[in-house]
């Protein structure tokens, strides 16, 4: 009991001094790009767009119809990456009110072995795409032609954050990258 007790106050100590060490009001954000489906004109980003901005957490948003995707900045203590993903599919289309959109968290994977590769083999990746399909919460996941980008898609209700996805991909270490916005070319 005296050595649970002694342990307790070491952690509670611990959590202290690391709560200390960040500045007040400092908030961790991220940077998040989703692919869309269902954009048929500039009316569909652009009434994405500020729905999308009235979301608790969200600080920054950028509906684009070319390529067809949002871009974001997220406090995911207040809106989880997944549950961004799923307003956006569940928001109903511009001129098809009756019909909602198609979402994917786009996760973007890299090694240095082959960072100047366009393509990377698949297979190499594939277990990456069976981590998240066993994942609860994730209702899809699938690699692109290029083999370097996974298209995450999520359950009604998900809770899931970027960090709990990384945990999720790098815990079988395979020496490689993974970045929630487009890499810059």
């Amino acid at each position: 009991m005296r050595i649970l007790i002694i342990t307790a106050l070491a952690l509670l100590l611990s959590l202290t001094g690391s709560l200390a060490a960040t500045p007040k009001g400092t908030v961790p954000l991220t940077s998040v790009t989703i692919a869309v489906d269902g954009f048929h004109c500039m009316m569909c980003p652009d009434s994405l767009q500020p729905d999308l901005t009235k979301l608790p957490g969200v600080r920054q948003v950028h509906a684009t119809l070319t390529p067809a995707q949002v871009t974001a900045t997220l406090d995911e203590t207040k809106q989880p990456v997944s549950a961004f993903v799923t307003a956006i599919a569940k928001h109903p289309r511009a001129m098809e009110p009756a019909q909602s959109y198609s979402a994917w968290l786009l996760i973007f994977i890299n090694g240095e072995m082959c960072s100047k590769d366009k393509h990377l083999c698949k297979l190499g990746f594939e277990d990456l795409v069976k981590y998240l399909k066993a994942t609860k919460g994730v209702q899809s996941a699938a690699l692109d032609d290029t083999g370097k980008v996974l298209h995450v898609a999520f359950r009604p209700g998900a809770l899931l954050t970027t960090t709990q996805l990384t945990a999720i991909l790098t815990k079988h270490d395979t020496g490689f990258t993974v970045k929630y916005t487009a890499p810059v070319k």
